[in-house]
């Protein structure tokens, strides 16, 4: 038999069944070798089973009946709850809408009887306080004694409304009548004002923050409180503590740039030293201020107004003080109010010790340095004080605290740094160490960025392109024209080496030896000079990316004029840069040329013995393939190669004429003269490929050297075949001649017949 489960599945197929349980028995009679296949079994389990469905399906469908049955049912019930509920409902919310309506009736009602009652009993009181009053006027205008309310200080209160609302009354009477309760009302009104300030006082000396705060909202209410809060400002120490005044007094005139006015070193003074008491100052201000706001919330109801008094009063009176002392002058003119400033950029003390010039600058610079400390620091109070209560007029305060001088400010900045820079280049010292003076520049450079950040925070913000542009404007004035053509003396050394190449050699034993020193020394000088040169137009350009143009790209006008000061600067230092490295090479080729003049002996070549003397040139020749070789080391550590190798090709091609020139001068014997002559040239050859390093066209230059060389080895039969396979074909013929007339054989009837080839 077979699980009815399967009858159950969804995926159930009749055929499929009927099909498989066919199969599996005639797989079962071919095993059991049965003859003939008997489906009755098989058609009995189906009749079986498919009655069990049928079963099954007539019980299904009336469960299923049943189940509806009783759904319609349920439905039916709970739609006649929902219609009783829903009625209900609607009843419930047309009883709560007439109440609602009533509620509002009688709320309306009830409103408006209390604003009648409200009225009533404003009226009721005003009429009270108009009793009060004109009973309080009838009494003072009696000769009777006072009542308790006048005299006894538990109604002081009381007695404080009252007398309010009698001066407001009394100033619209003006009859002889009342002339006596208007003075008695002035009388009490100015008694109780002083009771209560010297109750208040009294609070103030105990630290009675209470008794301070009922005293101050009573005088709030009689007279808006200004009394009160005059006399709490007027005994606060931070203002009138002798101790406190003398304190910053003593540190103003401590820090007074004045007293530098003998300086000779800005290393004597420690300026982290100054900007720490500054600093120091303002920090104690700032504790005072957040102490004093403390106490002003546990005394007053409008503690920022008052907080706001108490800082107009610090800017105005303390700090206005300590900067008089601060940059106090004695010198100062009393018909010229600024003259506390200015003084400080005119002349010098007559009793300045130290260089001309210098303690000048260095008070000056100090003066900068102290003024941008304390706007700073001030900037900086203002900012922290605002962080308790908003204080406005930020600026005004400013304003009218540095008036006197931000309105003179730039001009003194740009005074101080011409001052700052004018000291150095007056001394003129010449020939200084290059470090030295690379630390000069770098100098410069700090003093101008040091003026530029003062420039940020001094300057009116519309005006800090122009500002920055024209202090940019000044450090190339003074570094890169002023110092390079006065304090390194570019110019005058120009002169210099002009007028030296332009000498003649005296005629002295030791004449050479002396030009090629002094040589040696100008060209060293110069090239250091180009090389600091560089180092400062560097600085230049990396100050100006770094700390100027940030701040003038905001003006597409000073922007365009700080890059083309920058190019006209670089232009002339190039264009004179460029004059001296060729009065330099006129000087170098004029010192070997007179050089050679003077030790090139007449008889150098003429060789007169069997055996060619042991020496590899001749001491002209070595003294100036030395002086070359000492020169060009010097050359090469300031140049760099591009430039190194222009100075080269140009120095080798005017030696190289200097040398034929030198050689046409010389009588040289046939073949011993001339093998003595080529070691010359060897040195020369030698000397020019290695400061070219192997330039080609150098090398051909210089290879016609050692064809001339050969005029004076060959033969005179093989001299036509030396002018037709060499270089001498690129002579003139009046030059070679004169060679040919340097033979110790020569014979005029060579001239004919070997010269026709290079005519």
């Amino acid at each position: 038999m077979e699980d009815l489960s399967i009858f159950k599945e969804p995926n159930f197929v009749p055929n499929d069944y009927i099909e498989k349980i066919t199969r599996k028995l005639a797989i079962k009679q071919a095993l059991d070798d049965t003859d003939k296949y008997d489906p009755s079994p098989l058609l009995r389990t189906f009749d079986e089973n498919l009655t069990k469905l049928r079963a099954q399906s007539e019980t299904l469908q009336m469960t299923i009946d049943q189940m509806v049955k009783a759904s319609q049912e349920v439905e039916e019930t709970q739609q006649e709850n929902f219609n009783q509920f829903n009625t209900a409902y609607q009843q419930n919310l047309q009883s709560v809408l007439a109440l609602d309506k009533c509620v509002y009736g009688v709320g309306t009602t009830i409103e408006r009887i209390g604003e009648r009652l409200e009225g009533l009993d404003l009226e009721k009181n005003r009429i009270k306080e108009r009793k009060d009053i004109l009973q309080a006027l009838y009494e003072l205008n009696g000769d009777g004694p006072p009542s308790p309310l006048w005299t006894d200080n538990s109604f002081i209160n009381e007695r404080s409304a009252l007398i309010k609302s009698l001066n407001a009354m009394i100033q619209d009477l003006d009859t002889p009548s009342t002339e006596i309760a208007k003075s008695k009302v002035e009388l009490y009104s100015n008694a109780l004002e002083n009771q209560l300030l010297e109750q208040f006082d009294e609070g103030f000396a105990q630290k009675n923050y209470e008794k301070m705060k009922n005293i101050a909202l009573t005088l709030y209410a009689f007279n808006g409180g200004e009394s009160c809060i005059r006399n709490y400002i007027a005994k606060l120490n931070m203002f009138y503590d002798l101790d406190s005044l003398n304190h910053d007094r003593e540190l103003a005139s401590d820090l007074n740039p004045k007293n530098f006015e003998n300086l000779t070193d800005l290393s004597d003074v420690d300026l982290n030293e100054r900007q720490k008491q500054i600093t120091s100052y303002f920090d104690d201000l700032q504790q005072t201020c957040r102490a004093e706001h403390q106490h002003l919330s546990l005394v007053f109801p409008n503690p920022s107004s008052v907080f706001n008094l108490i800082v107009h009063r610090l800017f105005e009176l303390r700090l206005g003080s300590f900067l008089e002392v601060l940059f106090e002058d004695d010198q100062k003119s009393a018909a010229q109010p600024t003259g506390k400033v200015l003084q400080l950029f005119r002349s010098s003390s007559s009793a300045m010790s130290g260089p001309p010039g210098v303690a000048k600058g260095y008070v000056q610079l100090i003066f900068m340095r102290t003024l941008s400390s304390v706007f700073s620091c001030c900037l900086a109070l203002l900012k922290n004080l605002s962080s308790l209560c908003p204080i406005p007029d930020q600026h005004s305060l400013l304003s009218s605290l540095f008036s006197e001088y931000l309105s003179h400010y730039f001009e003194l900045e740009i005074k101080c740094l011409e001052t700052v820079y004018s000291y150095p280049l007056s001394r003129q010292a010449e020939g200084t160490e290059a470090e030295e003076q690379g630390l000069l520049a770098l100098f410069f450079i700090r003093a101008n960025e040091e003026a530029i950040q003062r420039c940020l925070s001094l300057s009116a913000q519309d005006v800090i392109p122009q500002n920055v542009h024209k202090l940019f404007t000044t450090l190339l004035s003074y570094l890169g024209y002023r110092y390079v053509n006065e304090y390194q003396g570019f110019i005058s050394l120009l002169k210099k080496i002009k007028a030296a190449g332009e000498k003649n050699i005296n005629v002295l034993a030791d004449a050479p030896v002396n030009q090629r020193r002094k040589t040696v020394s100008l060209l060293q000088r110069f090239f250091t000079t180009v090389q600091c040169i560089n180092q400062i137009v560097l600085l230049i350009q990396q100050h100006f990316q770094s700390s100027v143009l940030p701040h003038v790209k905001r003006s597409i006008n000073d922007q365009t004029q700080c890059i083309m000061e920058i190019n006209s600067m670089l232009s002339l230092f190039q264009t004179r840069i460029s004059l001296g490295i060729e009065m330099i090479i006129k000087l170098l080729v004029k010192t070997i040329q007179d050089g050679l003049s003077y030790e090139q002996q007449k008889n150098d070549f003429i060789v007169r013995e069997d055996v060619l003397s042991g020496e590899k040139c001749t001491p002209a020749c070595l003294h100036a393939v030395d002086f070359g070789n000492e020169t060009f080391r010097s050359i090469s550590s300031c140049l760099d190669n591009k430039n190194l190798q222009r100075v080269v090709e140009s120095f080798l091609t005017q030696l190289h004429k200097v040398l034929i020139n030198h050689f046409q001068n010389f009588e040289v014997t046939q073949g011993l003269g001339g093998l003595k002559l080529m070691r010359d040239v060897v040195e020369y050859k030698e000397f020019a490929s290695k400061i070219s390093k192997r330039e080609s066209k150098i090398e051909k230059e210089y290879e016609c050297l050692w064809d001339i060389a050969k005029i004076f080895i060959v033969s005179v039969e093989n001299l036509n075949s030396l002018l037709e396979d060499s270089s001498l074909l690129l002579f003139e013929k009046q030059i070679l001649i004169n060679f040919l007339k340097k033979r110790s054989d020569y014979k005029s009837s060579w001239i004919g017949s070997i010269v026709y080839v290079a005519s």
